[in-house]
């Protein structure tokens, strides 16, 4: 029960893909630059990269629990999953578009 899978962000509600992202920019702690960026601009930012696949949201069955990653990251974690054997759900659609670059 321990697998952790790439999730496709548009399979999550809208309301609880806004928690989500709440969740991981108030314990992120970035810095956002000489502006201090309001809680939903942040937000926004982050779906943004969700859509633009430079972000991802990762579920941790170990820990049950929901992240974002970098697609940098996203990528290690799909390379080592591969190398595990493990095909999950989240299969192509997840994958499309993240060429790094």
């Amino acid at each position: 029960m321990g697998a952790t899978v790439i999730v496709p962000f548009e399979r999550f509600p809208a309301e609880l893909l806004t928690r989500v992202i709440e969740g991981f920019v108030s314990r992120e702690g970035t810095d956002y630059g000489a502006v201090e960026l309001t809680l939903e601009e942040k937000v926004e930012q982050v779906r943004g990269q969700l859509r633009r696949r430079e972000a991802f949201v990762v579920f941790e069955g170990e820990s049950e629990s929901v992240t974002i990653v970098g697609a940098r990251e996203a990528a290690a974690l799909r390379a080592r999953l591969a190398e595990e054997g493990y095909e999950g759900e989240e299969g192509g659609e997840g994958g499309e578009g993240d060429e790094e670059g």
